[in-house]
């Protein structure tokens, strides 16, 4: 009896180029749809050692203005900066209000930062902005860890996560950073927290415990005033 032995070895390097924006647009080699996609990108994420990811969609400007995320954006944080004494950033994707804030030196707010989840890409809206310089960046999800300790994670304002798979009962708590805020909370796609924090009613804090299915995906919205903590409960 023989055999016959067949090795295919396929190597196939790609190198991709995209130059910077502005009056020197650069040029982007590639596919046409990698180069529409990767149209206002600067940063590249990378998976394991050595090995180059697609890049993470990236793109700065200041003021009002009006581009395209790709389809591949479903998690994006929003940065925003004060130029002025005082400025709106308002921000619509796909049609829908993502930012409406008021950033002014008089408050002490001059920053904005926050995290969102997207149904994928969409257009971006800027509009009544002039005073705020900003960045848009693509945002990974987190992958799940072996767990060591109960799940505790904290932070401040809008943002996106997820849940480790085992936590079926979560504690939410939130603090009041000014005079008042929304603190808002869904949980895989399900309102949990729809509460108004302000100094005026002495109401500053929320703390809460919820039964969960086990895990999912943490949107905080409309809360910028608020710093938070959830904790696993055994």
């Amino acid at each position: 009896m023989k055999f016959s032995f067949w090795i295919y070895v396929f190597s196939t390097t790609i190198l991709f180029g995209c130059g910077g924006g502005g009056g020197n647009p650069g040029v982007c080699s590639g596919s046409g749809l990698y180069c529409a996609d990767a149209a206002g990108t600067s940063s590249v994420g990378t998976i394991g050692s050595g090995t180059t990811a697609t890049p993470l969609f990236s793109k700065s400007g200041n003021g009002d203005a009006v581009f395209d995320l790709p389809a591949r954006v479903t998690r994006i944080r929003i940065q925003g900066n004060l130029n002025a004494n005082s400025s709106n950033f308002i921000v619509k994707i796909a049609g829908q209000l993502v930012v409406n804030e008021i950033i002014e030196i008089s408050s002490n707010v001059r920053t904005f930062d926050g995290t969102y989840l997207l149904v994928g890409g969409g257009t971006v809206e800027i509009t009544g902005s002039s005073g705020v310089s900003w960045t848009f960046t693509e945002v990974t999800a987190e992958k799940e860890s072996v767990p060591t300790n109960p799940y505790s994670k904290s932070g401040t304002g809008d943002n996106v996560f997820d849940l480790p798979s085992r936590v079926t009962r979560i504690r939410i708590q939130g603090n009041l950073n000014g005079n008042s805020s929304n603190f808002i909370v869904k949980i895989a796609g399900q309102l949990v927290v729809n509460e108004i924090l302000k100094t005026s009613t002495d109401v500053r804090t929320f703390d809460g415990t919820y039964s969960l299915v086990g895990g999912g995906t943490v949107e905080i919205i409309g809360s910028s005033g608020i710093s938070w903590t959830f904790s696993e409960v055994k």
